[in-house]
């Protein structure tokens, strides 16, 4: 029986993406496995951070978009396959938040 699982992966480095928030020591030879495709997508979305301004009394924000994840992709761990390109995921959740609340984005 086939389980569904993701990793991020990076091709430039050859390493995989620990999970968390951390800052330091955030990749490794040994992958996180995310069970489906959302949870990769709430961790990515961690990544999108708010910078919020007061200009006259009210409140802006701009969303800003870390640049940990250049270059990396998520892969399927049955099929060894590309799924999605972490850039596209961050820029799609930034997309929906600033939709959503009128925010301005911003790419780090």
């Amino acid at each position: 029986m086939k389980y569904e699982g993701y990793v991020i992966f990076n091709p430039q480095t050859q390493m995989f993406a620990k999970g968390g928030y951390s800052t330091i020591n955030r990749w490794s030879k040994r992958p996180k496995i995310w069970r489906n495709i959302g949870h990769v997508k709430n961790h990515l979305a961690m990544y999108v951070n708010r910078a919020y301004n007061y200009v006259d009394g009210r409140q802006y924000c701009k969303l800003h978009i870390s640049s940990i994840y250049d270059g990396c992709e998520v892969v399927d761990i049955n099929t060894d396959q590309t799924v999605a390109k972490c850039e596209d995921i961050l820029r799609l959740c930034a997309e929906k938040m600033a939709d959503r609340y009128g925010y301005e984005i911003v790419k780090d």
